[in-house]
């Protein structure tokens, strides 16, 4: 019995999600991203591993208008995460976001997955 109960342990965790042979905290990658003055749409697609996260930093005005759409062909879903000047997270685990800023200063755009991907972010700024 005892034999049986830790193969089967064994197997469940043989057969446990790609998120959760990641160990510890997704890798962050810097990612260059060039905003023309608003109103604009910028648009970035970009291939994206596992275990990884892709961190765009935006320079952005109180008052502002923003809006984020992220979209992946592999359908997944919650891959961003916003956070505001003052660390405050007004979207997290999102596929869009949209807002006007209450602050200004240096925004960060996280995009993560579980399972290798492409994404694109949509990005309008009015």
């Amino acid at each position: 019995m005892r034999y049986l109960i830790v193969a089967t342990i064994a197997v469940l965790l043989g057969a446990a999600p790609a998120a959760a042979q990641c160990r510890g905290t997704d890798r962050p990658i810097a990612m260059q991203l060039m905003l023309s003055a608003a109103p604009s749409t910028t648009l970035v697609a970009k291939p994206i591993r596992l275990c990884s996260r892709h961190d765009y930093r935006l320079e952005l005005k109180a008052v502002q208008r923003i809006e984020l759409r992220l979209t992946s062909p592999s359908k997944q879903k919650g891959m961003l995460t916003v956070f505001a000047p003052s660390g405050e997270r007004p979207a997290h685990g999102a596929d869009e976001w949209s807002a006007t800023l209450e602050e200004s200063g240096e925004y960060k755009i996280e995009i993560g997955t579980d399972k290798t991907t492409t994404y694109t972010l949509r990005i309008v700024l009015h």
